[in-house]
């Protein structure tokens, strides 16, 4: 590919998924496909696919949380996952929530009515140490138990904010290893060994070593016949 095609290439790709804000279904049949389900309605209800789900990824997801609520973007009310430790593990989410944009449908073949659909929104996700069966296992039974805590207290008072959510967790998984070498050891979380510089070296002598011996060996078996 040229570079040419390269640049038309995403200016086309840009004009297909770009955002429409005419529909081409009347208002009536919106709102039955809606009803349907809104899935339906994004799908069937405009010209060309557009792109309605943003999934960028981040290293600080607790700090893009607290930008988004300085920002007063309608983010979700708390991040999804395990709760903050030195050793993440899993995966932690948060989103802003879709936005209501302005759309045009057609009322008749010479009219439009204005009216709204909701479909673009984004989901900003940090990564971390992938668990084990063993560890995914006791993952999911402290948060069912957090969860089951959280759900009493909801019920027994107000409903919790983010921040009480986050003491429920933090309790719930405080006997949960946060040590590198700890979750190593106990075969919570997978780990990737690579050899480091220091490693290579001292293979690299050790090899040389058994190299030398081997030749000597074979000299020795020369002169002995």
């Amino acid at each position: 590919m040229s570079r040419q095609d390269a640049d038309d290439l995403i200016v086309e790709a840009l004009k297909f998924f770009k955002w429409h804000s005419k529909s081409t279904v009347a208002f009536d049949e919106y709102l039955t496909l809606k009803e349907a389900h809104p899935m339906i309605a994004d799908t069937v209800c405009f010209p060309s696919a557009h792109i309605n789900h943003l999934t960028p990824r981040t290293l600080d997801i607790y700090l893009v949380q607290e930008e988004m609520m300085k920002q007063d973007m309608p983010a979700k009310e708390r991040i999804e996952g395990p709760t903050r430790r030195r050793c993440p593990t899993l995966l932690r989410r948060t989103s802003f929530k879709a936005l209501e944009e302005r759309v045009q449908f057609y009322a008749s073949s010479h009219a439009s009515v204005d009216g709204t659909h909701t479909a673009r929104f984004g989901e900003i996700g940090q990564r971390g140490a992938a668990a084990t069966c063993k560890g995914r296992h006791i993952y999911d039974r402290l948060l069912s138990l957090a969860m089951k805590q959280a759900a009493g207290k909801d019920a027994a008072e107000m409903p919790l904010s983010s921040s009480e959510f986050e003491k429920i967790l933090l309790m719930s998984f405080s006997s949960v290893p946060d040590d590198w070498s700890e979750l190593r050891q106990q075969g919570l979380v997978y780990f990737r060994y690579q050899i480091t510089s220091k490693g290579r070296q001292y293979t690299h002598r050790r090899s040389g070593q058994l190299n030398s011996r081997i030749e000597l060996e074979k000299v020795d078996i020369a002169r002995t016949d």
